[in-house]
C-alpha cells in the first residue's frame, strides 16, 4: 500500500482515538495532582517567608534595640503564630522525599 499512511480503518482510527483519550484523561489527571502539589507548595513557601522575616526581626529587637519599630513587633506576633502553630497541610511535606521524616508517630 502506497501513499499516505495517515489514513487508518474504521477500526485502527477507533481504537487510536480510545487510547489517545486515556492519555489525555491521565494527564489532566496528572496536572490536577501538580495543581494541588503546587498550591501546598506555595503555602509552604510563604510561612517559611513570615518566619524568616520574624528571624530578621528579632536580631533586630536583639542588636540594634533603638530601630525596633512597631511594624517589627507585628512582624515578630504574626511570625509567632506561624512557627509556634503550624499548618497539617505544610508539616506532611516534611514526611516526603529524599530526606524526609520516617518517625510517623510521635511518643511521649
Amino acid at each position: 500500500m502506497s501513499g499516505n499512511h495517515c489514513w487508518l480503518d474504521p477500526a485502527g482510527s477507533k481504537s487510536e482515538t480510545a487510547e489517545l483519550q486515556g492519555k489525555a484523561e491521565g494527564i489532566i489527571n496528572d496536572a490536577k495532582e501538580l495543581t494541588a502539589h503546587l498550591s501546598t507548595l506555595s503555602s509552604a513557601v510563604e510561612e517559611n517567608k513570615q518566619v524568616q522575616r520574624r528571624f530578621i526581626c528579632i536580631i533586630k529587637q536583639d542588636k540594634l534595640k533603638n530601630s525596633v519599630k512597631q511594624s517589627d513587633f507585628d512582624i515578630i506576633l504574626e511570625g509567632n503564630l506561624t512557627a509556634h502553630g503550624g499548618d497539617g497541610a505544610v508539616d506532611v511535606l516534611l514526611f516526603e522525599g529524599i530526606g524526609g521524616r520516617d518517625d510517623i508517630f510521635a511518643s511521649q
